[in-house]
């Protein structure tokens, strides 16, 4: 009987049961490989923590040095989002997007008035 198993550059092996719970490496490219009992039918947090390593974060990486500034990073996005400005039909009063000329709702040209002053 054979236990498949993927290494971390993914590729699929057969390997032999006599293996389970050992270490090997791929025969592709020599990267570190634990081969599972087949009878575990759980994975523990140990063995997945050994597969990707240890958490190390990048600080390059991250803007947000405390949980006010990110509260307040999340403010500036809700605030990003607001609705475009709309205005009214003329025919059907209902709200339309500013940028429109035509109604979507009653198909009536309300384009923006011109005021010609003699």
């Amino acid at each position: 009987m054979s236990i498949e198993v993927r290494c971390p550059k993914g590729h699929l092996l057969k390997v032999k049961s006599s293996f389970a719970g050992k270490t090997g490496l791929c025969p592709h490219c020599r990267s570190k490989i634990y081969v599972p009992n087949p009878s575990d039918s759980s994975i523990s947090e140990e063995s997945i923590l050994d597969i990707i390593g240890e958490l190390r974060p990048d600080p390059s990486h991250s803007s947000i040095k405390s949980l006010a500034e990110y509260e307040e990073s999340l403010r500036h996005i809700d605030e990003s989002k607001q609705a475009p400005p709309s205005k009214n039909c003329t025919k059907c009063n209902l709200a339309i997007p500013s940028a429109v000329t035509i109604c979507p709702h009653c198909h009536t040209y309300v384009g923006e008035s011109v005021i010609l002053r003699r």
